[in-house]
């Protein structure tokens, strides 16, 4: 049958449990702060290519927020199936 060691280091798991949460929530913190600039350059820089500049700077922040912070998060949703892999394929 299945050969795996029954001492299984849970703090391990919850070590990376910790370090998701942390990428998830630096990750939020970084799309709201491109933002916020995204929202600055549309409203004080008026006629200086603000809206190309703006635009650049939303599909950067739309592409984390899709891409990057959904896998975070879909990590975060499957993170028992992945403790059950990782005691299996130890």
């Amino acid at each position: 049958m299945f050969d795996f060691d029954i001492n299984f280091d849970w703090n391990l798991s919850i070590n990376f449990r910790n370090k998701l949460t942390h990428a998830r929530t630096e990750m939020g913190s970084i799309i709201s702060e491109l933002q916020l600039i995204e929202s600055g350059l549309r409203t004080e820089f008026n006629g200086i290519g603000q809206d190309m500049c703006a635009n650049a700077i939303q599909t950067v922040a739309t592409h984390y927020q899709i891409e990057v912070l959904s896998r975070l998060n879909n990590m975060e949703n499957n993170w028992p199936v992945q403790v059950i892999t990782e005691i299996f394929n130890n």
